[in-house]
């Protein structure tokens, strides 16, 4: 009888993290400077895997950062180039304006809210005709 507490609580939980993400990434997309970034080398990876370094200037300065995805899933090369967010006050935090290296983490939040949720909606429900 302990899950018909714990799931929707772990539900609750998962949501208040997917809406608290969700506001941090479009804060952080209202606030953030928009800048056009070179991809100037690929670094491998110990797994076979390379991921892109993306250089950009922000207000004079020259940057270099890269990101955790995979060069197979951002489709490019060295010479590249792709539309950036840095962050106003620290420019090197910075992530690809795609849908996914956007809204990853809230999209996967959210499903586990939504997971939750339902199988303790479920739980009730047939609870209470059975």
């Amino acid at each position: 009888m302990l899950y018909k507490i714990i799931l929707p609580l772990l539900g609750c939980g998962f949501l208040f993290l997917t809406g608290f993400t969700f506001s941090r990434t479009m804060l952080f997309i209202k606030t953030g400077i928009k800048v056009t970034a070179t991809v100037v080398s690929v670094r491998p990876s110990a797994n076979g895997e390379f991921f892109p370094v993306f250089a950009y200037t922000v207000n004079g300065r020259d940057y270099e950062n890269t990101i955790d995805v995979p060069a197979a899933h951002w489709g490019g090369s060295e010479g590249t180039r792709h539309t950036v967010i840095c962050n106003r006050n620290n420019p090197d935090k910075m992530k690809m304006t795609s849908f996914g290296g956007l809204f990853f983490l809230p999209m996967v939040l959210s499903c586990f809210a939504a997971v939750l949720l339902l199988i303790s909606a479920w739980y009730y429900w047939y609870a209470a005709n059975f």
